[in-house]
């Protein structure tokens, strides 16, 4: 069994094992398709930012790293998708389909997300992961710098449910309407308000398996 070399695994004691015959761990895995759904979304917030990317540069001083993100996000989707095209040749669907000319970063996400199962066996997996992960932690960081609070969850029980990262909770400041929420920075899951009684419900279960176990 191989391990998982995504970058997010930078500086860990121990390596993590891959899954069976893959160069992807499955939190890993499975971040890699959270970020491809997410991406379109954080790249439309960048596009409607103040002096984002279709602005005169007279804006905000935001508008320069908006669009530096979003040249950055379209080229690492072109790249990857040209690459898996390349490699699978005439079993890959076509990659130009219905709407590339009005939304291309959408339709590479939507396509390369159906490719990520087949992806996480390649060697070159983890690098995939690692750069789709950087595109969408920059965004993240553009679109939203007046967080208040981000702090992790201590203890065993703040241990992601799928993955070995450590939990996160972001709580937004007075006057702001945005709801709190839960968040792994490892495999990118995520725990609105309506979804903590359930998640309660799942780390008490784990709790009670490890302490019978």
């Amino acid at each position: 069994m191989t391990d998982c070399t995504a970058p997010r695994h930078d500086g860990q004691a121990e390596p993590t094992p891959a899954e069976a015959h893959a160069s992807l761990c499955a939190p890993c895995r499975r971040g890699l398709a959270s970020d491809l759904r997410r991406l379109p979304s954080l790249f439309a917030g960048l596009l409607a930012a103040p002096g984002g990317y279709g602005g005169d540069g007279t804006g905000l001083p935001f508008s320069e790293p908006a669009r530096d993100c979003c040249d950055q996000i379209r080229h690492d989707l072109s790249w990857w998708a040209r690459e898996v095209t390349r490699i699978r040749g005439q079993d890959a669907p076509p990659v130009l389909e219905d709407g590339w000319a009005v939304r291309p970063v959408a339709v590479m996400c939507t396509w390369l997300h159906s490719q990520v199962t087949w992806c996480s066996f390649r060697p070159w997996a983890p690098d995939m992961a690692g750069a789709i992960g950087a595109d969408r932690v920059r965004a993240v960081t553009l679109l939203d710098p007046w967080i208040k609070h981000h702090f992790p969850i201590m203890g065993p029980d703040g241990i992601c449910l799928h993955c070995p990262a450590r939990l996160e909770v972001t709580i937004f400041g007075e006057g702001d309407r945005r709801r709190p929420f839960i968040m792994c920075p490892g495999c990118g899951e995520r725990w609105d308000p309506e979804q903590w009684d359930r998640f309660g419900r799942q780390v008490i279960r784990r709790r009670s398996l490890q302490e019978t176990g």
